[in-house]
């Protein structure tokens, strides 16, 4: 079952407020924000390496990882931890329950 059914539209625009205006003090990559966006916002499963991150699969991270997106994995990870609801990440579960898309899964 989604999360989707569990959470108001009002708290799901709220998120997406808070991801998108901290999105740009982040020190995130522009190239994975949309993803996060979409995924926070959506449902939409992001990439693989988003994912790995998403679902606290660190060593699949790393093996996903471009280089811009290796040195990014700390300010993405104090990004999700400070601004991203933490019942979407954290866990594969976490992950899976959010997701509209969760037959995208990868990792």
């Amino acid at each position: 079952m989604s999360m989707w059914n569990l959470i108001t539209d009002a708290d799901r625009e709220a998120y997406v407020l808070e991801i998108v205006g901290q999105l740009r003090h982040s020190g995130v990559p522009e190239h994975l924000r949309p993803g996060l966006v979409r995924y926070f916002s959506d449902g939409i499963m992001p990439g693989s390496f988003l994912q790995s991150v998403l679902t606290n699969n660190l060593t699949q991270a790393v093996q996903r990882a471009d280089p811009e997106s290796m040195l990014a994995l700390d300010p993405l990870v104090r990004f999700l931890t400070q601004h991203a609801p933490a019942m979407a990440w954290g866990s594969r579960e976490a992950v899976l329950a959010w997701s509209t898309t969760p037959e995208r899964l990868e990792v």
